[in-house]
């Protein structure tokens, strides 16, 4: 098992709903949640000043974000859709459809792994979002659901 250490705090708009944060080149990129509030934000970490902003549209409840080269990748939760953003002008530059609902998303450089709040992570490729394989979360072999019953020791 891991520790959590808090090493630094920063300011934050408490009015935002952080799904999604990647940090680059010190700076924070936010994906935003809640219909009719969700956004792509670059923040300023240390004042928590907003630098950039792309709105979703209301029908949207923004998650997951990942950062692919140059391109912001952000999912949403129960719309089946993927947005793709250029890095530097928060342009959009390609939506991607999928199945199911959108919940975490990380980059290991090589995979983006998706989370849709089961124990099954989507393991899809970068370029096109499609599945290219599954892995079921496990702790010391036994699924969530198992352990739900039990408690985490």
């Amino acid at each position: 098992m891991l520790t959590a250490e808090i090493i630094a705090t920063y300011p934050h708009d408490t009015d935002s709903y952080t799904q999604g944060l990647v940090l680059h080149d010190g700076l924070f990129y936010e994906s935003t949640g809640m219909y009719g509030e969700s956004d792509l934000r670059k923040v300023e970490p240390e004042t928590g000043e907003v630098l950039q902003q792309a709105d979703l549209t209301d029908k949207y409840f923004g998650e997951g974000l990942v950062l692919v080269d140059d391109r912001l990748i952000q999912i949403t939760w129960k719309e089946d859709t993927a947005f793709v953003y250029d890095l530097e002008t928060f342009e959009p530059v390609q939506e991607f459809e999928y199945t199911g609902e959108g919940w975490g998303l990380c980059y290991d450089d090589t995979h983006l792994y998706m989370s849709d709040g089961s124990e099954t992570l989507a393991v899809r490729d970068p370029e096109t979002l499609e599945v290219t394989n599954e892995i079921e979360v496990t702790l010391e072999g036994k699924s969530a659901s198992e352990w739900a019953f039990q408690g985490i020791p």
